[in-house]
């Protein structure tokens, strides 16, 4: 008597027969891997009924031709059956000629030339839709399902969805290039009013065009429960004219903020009004893991909410110009206080990495990574930590010095031979990785005799084997081989240290 097998047993039987590798599909050798004159697998199929059903789509999942006799077979085999088999076969062929990374230019001597290689590779993209009605109607969500481009483009995007608005079905990601545009990006509101399911909305937060509000609440509106990267510049509202927050509950799915403003308010009030900022649920926002703030103005809405999945943030200053983000201390503060101890890693370009007089590190005690800078007075104790507190879970620091600042390899020699670096790092018991942002580790011999870094790294080593000092690059220094001379002089500075 037959045993029936389940159809999705008999597949995983016969799928190891019948699929064809991508690594052997791209191969580009001599010999093809497929030159063989053994038993077509096509045989399979002829077995029983129950295979030629479950076999025929993995045979039809990847096709290999290599003749005008298998052409014209698999030709008649698409006449033969209906039109939704032709259209599966297609679909591959399109979606694989518009799902393949684009060609990575690697010329550092010209910014512009990996943009005008997509360009040209979009284009190719594009024609590829004008060979027929039908790899026009397959390929088409695939050409607008990932949108980069600059602003003048976005804005032929709109007309286009403004003509045809199903097309903006088709958009997951909208990556708009940095422009020296300035003004409202009223264009984009078009293609928000349609779109129903973005996944990645990136506009440039460093220059160009801003956001306006109405356009966020839309996205809110049409893709809030698909959403999961946003990064937006909005406008500095005036007094009376605060939005409502309550846009923020429908970005359910959000899990990357990074929010920006145009204009300098923010030191000075919150971006919402404070009796709307209370009717927002506490549960908003409850798969952000990862928040960036380019001004503090956003911080009084999320003081309220739970965050449970929030663990990174980043505190950044606008690359195009300010040394440090202006950031409101107050605000800043009140919202460490409720979230810093969840944060596993923070990222800081503020004028100290305290606030208000209280370190970072006690406002954070879960950080395993933090990246900041000294403020102006370069003292190891006043800027980092407070004093006589120990941080149980800080696997990685990263430290640079307040920008401009003459001479740093000096400045940094200081603080190294003061007490309170020294001291400081007994406090960090979990400590491993220390980077320092000016470190750049000396070429030849002269010059690592006299590096203050090389000195310090091979006196950390000594004393303390679990920190690695690093440079800015993350590279750490292993030590050249030394005279006798040399040895017993920094065997002699480490010994001074141990006695200190």
């Amino acid at each position: 008597m037959p045993v029936s097998l389940p159809d999705e047993l008999i597949s995983e039987i016969l799928s190891p027969a019948l699929k064809v590798p991508e690594k052997l599909f791209s191969n580009l050798s001599p010999i093809s891997p497929f030159a063989k004159y053994s038993v077509s697998t096509s045989s399979i199929l002829l077995v029983c009924k129950a295979w030629l059903r479950v076999a025929t789509p993995l045979l039809y999942d990847v096709v290999i031709l290599r003749s005008k006799a298998q052409a014209k077979a698999l030709g008649d085999a698409l006449k033969l059956n209906p039109k939704d088999v032709s259209d599966a076969i297609w679909l591959r062929i399109v979606r694989f000629a518009h799902l393949a990374p684009m060609p990575k230019v690697n010329n550092s001597s010209d910014p512009s030339a990996q943009l005008r290689s997509d360009r040209k590779t979009l284009a190719q993209r594009a024609a590829f839709l004008l060979v027929c009605k039908t790899f026009h109607r397959l390929g088409a969500p695939y050409l607008y399902r990932y949108i980069k481009c600059p602003p003048r483009a976005i804005r032929l995007l709109a007309k286009a969805v403004d003509a045809n608005p199903r097309l903006a079905h088709h958009i997951c990601t909208i990556k708009v290039n940095a422009s020296w545009d300035d003004g409202p990006f009223d264009e984009l509101t078009t293609i928000l009013e349609h779109a129903s399911g973005l996944e990645r909305v990136i506009l440039p937060v460093d220059k160009g065009m801003y956001l306006p509000w109405p356009a966020l609440r839309l996205l809110s509106q049409h893709s809030g429960s698909t959403l999961k990267e946003l990064t937006c510049r909005v406008k500095a509202p005036s007094s009376g004219d605060r939005p409502d927050p309550l846009a923020l509950e429908s970005f359910t799915a959000l899990v990357r903020f990074a929010w920006a403003e145009v204009g300098d308010h923010g030191a000075q009030m919150s971006y919402f009004l404070p009796s709307k900022i209370a009717s927002v649920s506490k549960s908003s926002l409850p798969a952000l893991c990862f928040l960036i703030l380019r001004s503090t103005d956003l911080c009084p809405a999320l003081i309220g909410l739970d965050l449970p999945r929030l663990d990174r943030l980043s505190i950044r200053a606008p690359s195009f110009g300010a040394s440090y983000m202006n950031t409101n201390d107050a605000q800043l503060l009140d919202f460490l206080r409720v979230h810093g101890a969840k944060l596993l890693t923070l990222a800081t370009d503020a004028k100290t990495p305290a606030v208000k007089g209280e370190s970072l590190l006690s406002l954070c005690p879960s950080l395993t990574w933090l990246e900041c800078r000294l403020g102006y007075t370069n003292d190891w104790d006043f800027e980092l930590q407070a004093k006589g507190f120990r941080h149980a879970h800080l696997a990685r620091l990263d430290v640079r010095l307040a920008p401009s600042v003459p001479k740093p390899e000096k400045i940094w020699a200081a603080i190294f031979a003061s007490e309170s670096f020294q001291d400081g790092l007994k406090q960090l018991p979990a400590l491993i990785d220390l980077r320092i942002g000016e470190c750049v580790w000396p070429t030849n011999e002269y010059e690592i005799s006299k590096s203050a870094y090389v000195k310090t790294a091979e006196q950390l080593a000594a004393r303390t084997p679990a920190i690695k000092m690093k440079d800015k690059k993350g590279r750490e220094w292993h030590p050249r081989l030394k005279t006798a001379r040399a040895m017993a002089q920094a065997q002699a500075r480490a010994a001074a240290l141990d006695d200190e």
